[in-house]
C-alpha cells in the first residue's frame, strides 16, 4: 500500500467523485494509524472547505492574495508572471492606461514620458518626437533658440521658454531652468535654501530644512531640533516620544499588533473604538471600519463593466463609475468623460480648455495652451498663450513690459517705456523711465502735487493706471490690484488659476495595500474643493510623493482665503483609505507670490501639499 500525505489525498478527493473520495479518506486515516498517529486528531488540510483564499506549499491558507500567492476557494496558490497582478484571485495582465499611468504607455508598459523617444502624459500612447523637437511636460515641442532676448521673464528647458516659478523649473533672464533640491524652494525665480533652526522653528522640529509641527510620531520634536521618528507603540503629544497605550481613550480607529493606532479603514487593519485591528477575508471589504461581506463576487470572470466600491458589477460607462473587464471602477472627476470604459478628455468634457492626456486643463498656460477640448500645445519662443492659442501678438495678456508693434519690450528704457502690455512710450527731454512711466521730477513733485506724477504732470492718483500720492511717480496697479486711497491694493475678487503641484506623505511603518508587491507604498489621489468648485486628481501609483502639476479650477482669491478643503486618499480596488482630511486657508501673500506649501500632521505621518496660483 502506498501512503499519500493528506494534501495529495485531499487533492485527489476533489478530482474523483464523492464515492471514491470516501474510500480515499479511509485510506488516509489508515496510513496515519500505520505511522503511529492514532492518538492525534485528524486536521483537514488546506482546501475549499476551510480556505477562502489560496493554499501555499506549506499548506497554509493565504487570505490576502498577491502577485506571488494568487488564487481563491482553496486552490493551490500560483505566482503571477511579469506584467501581471492578482485580481480577485486570478492573474490578469497589467495593461497601461490613463487609470494607472501618469506618464505614457509604450508597448503596454507605463514609462516616465519625458524622453524624446517616449513622450507623453496621462496614460496616452507615447509619441516619438521629431528631430527638431524636444519633450517638454509630456509634449513634443519644436525646439528653438531660448535666451535672454526672448525669455527675459522666465528660464529655458530644451529650447523652450518656461515661467521659471516652480521648484521643477526655476529661473529668470533666459538661463537654463534649475530644479530646486528638497531643502530649497523657488522664491523670486531663484532656488533658495529653506532655513530651519531654533529661532525659526521654536515650537517644532526640522526635517530637510522645513519646520514641522513636531507632534506626529513620524516627525517628533521641539525647539528646532532634527525631527525624530518614534518607535512602535509611541506617540508624540508634546514634542517628545512617549509610550501610549492604544485603547478607546487614545484611538478612534483600531490598534495593531505593535500597539500603534491605525485609521481602521484598511483591508488588513479594520476596526474602530480602540479595538484590535482585524484583517478582512478575501470576500469582505472594510466599510465604515467594519469587515462587510460583499454581496456579489465581482471580477473579470463575471463582469464586462467594472466593480464598484460595494463589489457590484456596473456598466462602467459613466464618469462616476468608469471601467471595463471586471476591474475596479474609476471616478473620472471634473473635465473627463467615460468613453469605452476609460476616463478621457474630449471636446464635450472640456469645452473651454484643452486636453493633456486624459486631463482637462485651463488652456491658458504657456506649457498647456488650447481650447475646445483640443490637445494642449506648448507655446515656445516669443509666442504667448492668448485665448487658447499660441500667438506672437503683443498685448496685456502676453507682455509684462510694453509693446513695440508685436514685440514685447522690457519697458524700462527711455526709448521703450511702459508696462502691462501697453504701447511703448519714448521719453523726451529730461524724462526718465521710472516704473514703466516717463517722468520728469522738475515739473511735478511732492511740493506741488498731492496725487502722483506722470510725464511731469500731476495726476489725481486714484485710477488703476495712475495710482499714487505725495508727488511720487504714478504706479500702474497689477491685474489683481485696484487703486484704493491712492494705493494699489489686493483685489479679493480677482480670478486666479489654481494648480495642484504635488502631495507628499511621510514614510512610516504603516502598511498600505497589504499583500501586494508594493504593500508599503500608497496610491495617492486628492479630492480638492473651495467655494463652489471641486476637483479630483489623477492617481499616482506606489509612491509617497505624488507629482501632479495638474490644473484644477479658476476661482476668486476670496474663496481661497476663506477656506480650502482637501482629502488625500490611497486608492484601493474596493475601498479607498483616507490618508488625511484637511481644512485650511490660503494667505494673500501666498497667492501674490504664486505658490503655497502646507504641512499637516496626520494619523499616519506628515502630509505636505504644494499649490500654484497664476
Amino acid at each position: 500500500m502506498v501512503c499519500l500525505d493528506g494534501r495529495h489525498a485531499m487533492t485527489r478527493m476533489q478530482a474523483i467523485g464523492m464515492g471514491v473520495a470516501g474510500a480515499l479518506a479511509l485510506l488516509v486515516m489508515s496510513c496515519a494509524a500505520d505511522e503511529g498517529e492514532t492518538s492525534r486528531a485528524y486536521t483537514p488540510p488546506c482546501g475549499p472547505s476551510n480556505c477562502t483564499g489560496c493554499c501555499n506549499a506549506a499548506d497554509q491558507c493565504i487570505t490576502t492574495p498577491s502577485a506571488s500567492f494568487c488564487g481563491r476557494h482553496g486552490a493551490y496558490c500560483v505566482s503571477c508572471g511579469p506584467g501581471q497582478s492578482c485580481s480577485l484571485g486570478t492573474c490578469v495582465d497589467d495593461v497601461c492606461s490613463p487609470s494607472n499611468c501618469a506618464g505614457c504607455c509604450q508597448n503596454g508598459q507605463c514609462v516616465s514620458g519625458d524622453l524624446e523617444s517616449a513622450c507623453g502624459t496621462g496614460g496616452i500612447e507615447c509619441s516619438i518626437c521629431k528631430a527638431n523637437e524636444s519633450c517638454v511636460t509630456g509634449a513634443c515641442v519644436a525646439s528653438s533658440v531660448c535666451d535672454a532676448n526672448n525669455c527675459g521673464n522666465g528660464c529655458c528647458i530644451k529650447g523652450v521658454c518656461m515661467p521659471g516659478r516652480t521648484g521643477e523649473a526655476c529661473g529668470k533672464g533666459g538661463i537654463q531652468c534649475e530644479q530646486c533640491s528638497e531643502a530649497q524652494q523657488c522664491e523670486d525665480q531663484v532656488c533658495r535654501a529653506t532655513v530651519c533652526d531654533a529661532d525659526s522653528c521654536k515650537n517644532g522640529c526640522c526635517y530637510q530644512g522645513k519646520c514641522m509641527a513636531g507632534t506626529s510620531a513620524g516627525a517628533c520634536g521641539t525647539g528646532g531640533v532634527p525631527c525624530k521618528k518614534c518607535s512602535d507603540g509611541e506617540q508624540c503629544p508634546k514634542g517628545s516620544c512617549v509610550t501610549v497605550t492604544c485603547d478607546a481613550s487614545t484611538c478612534s480607529g483600531c490598534c495593531d499588533a505593535n500597539g500603534n493606532c491605525q485609521l481602521g479603514v484598511n483591508q488588513a487593519a479594520c476596526g474602530k473604538g480602540g479595538e484590535a485591528c482585524v484583517s478582512c477575508d478575501a470576500n469582505q471589504v472594510c466599510i465604515q471600519s467594519t469587515c462587510t461581506t460583499q454581496t456579489q463576487n465581482c471580477g473579470p470572470s463575471n463582469c464586462s463593466g467594472c466593480c464598484n466600491e460595494q463589489g457590484k458589477c456596473v456598466k462602467g460607462n459613466t464618469a462616476a463609475e468608469c471601467g471595463v473587464s471586471g476591474g475596479a471602477c474609476t471616478e473620472c472627476g471634473s473635465g473627463r468623460a467615460c468613453v469605452d470604459g476609460q476616463c478621457t478628455c474630449n471636446a464635450s468634457s472640456c469645452p473651454t480648455g484643452c486636453c493633456q492626456g486624459d486631463q482637462c486643463l485651463s488652456g491658458s498656460q504657456q506649457s498647456a495652451c488650447g481650447k475646445n477640448g483640443s490637445s494642449c500645445a506648448v507655446c515656445s519662443g516669443t509666442d504667448k498663450c492668448v485665448n487658447g492659442s499660441c500667438s506672437s501678438t503683443c498685448g496685456p495678456s502676453s507682455c509684462v513690459g510694453c509693446c513695440q508693434g508685436n514685440e514685447c519690450k522690457g519697458g524700462s528704457s527711455t526709448s521703450a517705456c511702459g508696462t502691462n502690455g501697453q504701447a511703448c512710450e519714448t521719453c523726451v527731454n529730461d524724462q526718465q523711465c521710472v516704473n514703466g512711466t516717463c517722468n520728469s521730477a522738475t515739473t511735478c513733485n511732492a511740493a506741488n502735487c498731492n496725487g502722483c506724477c506722470k510725464s511731469g504732470v500731476c495726476q489725481a492718483g486714484t485710477s488703476d493706471s495712475q495710482c499714487g500720492s505725495g508727488g511720487k511717480v504714478c504706479s500702474v496697479c497689477k491685474w489683481y490690484q485696484y487703486c484704493s486711497a491712492k494705493k494699489c491694493s489686493f483685489d479679493p475678487s480677482s480670478l486666479w488659476f489654481v494648480d495642484i503641484v504635488e502631495v507628499t506623505l511621510e514614510q512610516t511603518s504603516y502598511k498600505w495595500d497589504v499583500g501586494s508587491a508594493e504593500e508599503s507604498k500608497p496610491d495617492l489621489f486628492v479630492e480638492f474643493s473651495t467655494g463652489s468648485v471641486s476637483h479630483t486628481t489623477a492617481t499616482v501609483w506606489n509612491s509617497y510623493t505624488a507629482v501632479y502639476n495638474e490644473y484644477m479650477f479658476l476661482v476668486p482669491a476670496s474663496d481661497l482665503m476663506t477656506e480650502i478643503h482637501y482629502v488625500v486618499k490611497d486608492r484601493d480596488t474596493v475601498f479607498h483609505d483616507t490618508v488625511c482630511d484637511i481644512t485650511e486657508v490660503i494667505y494673500q501673500s501666498e497667492i501674490e507670490n504664486g505658490s503655497a506649501t502646507i504641512y499637516t500632521s496626520c494619523v499616519n505621518g506628515m502630509v505636505t501639499l504644494k499649490l500654484k496660483f497664476y
